[in-house]
């Protein structure tokens, strides 16, 4: 029975379940929201894509803590592929540039969350005061209202993590 267990997938599988799970956990916190606030639609068209940004970003934190470097790649590679399918044009220069500037933001992301923050000890972390007080989280609740959710998210991400066996 213990081979079915996740922390036991070929590295491909489990940067496949990784990259969903990231995705799963940006659908329920925006899921969560919806149920209980009144979002507005800009912020409802641009909420998956920031957490499932932030979702990454927490992920790297976990991955470097476990010193799972080539599972990161993968992982940001799966991502990278959905965003090219997923990016509305086939325009190659604008493809290229709408990548970039997404690596760009998962590094700026991974640099705030940062703040404050311990690769070493992953269970004292304040990835949920970092999320809410980044001027680029766009949402129109007040940070109060917010933090429950994200500190949620940021659980959720954390308790994924261990489930497949990656902790610091």
């Amino acid at each position: 029975m213990d081979s079915l267990s996740p922390k036991n997938l070929p590295e491909d599988l489990l940067a496949h379940a990784l990259f969903e799970n990231a995705i799963l956990q940006a659908q329920n916190f925006v899921g969560r929201l919806k149920k209980d606030k009144q979002l507005s639609v800009v912020t409802q068209n641009k909420l998956p894509c920031q957490i499932v940004e932030y979702a990454l970003a927490i992920m790297v934190f976990y991955l470097q803590s476990a010193r799972k470097g080539g599972l990161q790649q993968k992982i940001m590679q799966k991502h990278e592929t959905f965003l090219m399918d997923n990016c509305g044009t086939n325009n190659s220069e604008s493809r290229a540039q709408a990548l970039e500037a997404w690596r760009q933001e998962i590094k700026r992301k991974v640099q705030w969350l940062s703040l404050g923050n311990d690769t070493f000890n992953l269970d004292n972390n304040c990835f949920a005061q970092n999320i809410i007080s980044d001027s680029s989280f766009d949402t129109d609740m007040n940070n109060n209202e917010l933090l429950p959710y994200v500190e949620q998210f940021v659980s959720d991400i954390a308790l994924s993590m261990k489930h497949f066996g990656i902790s610091g």
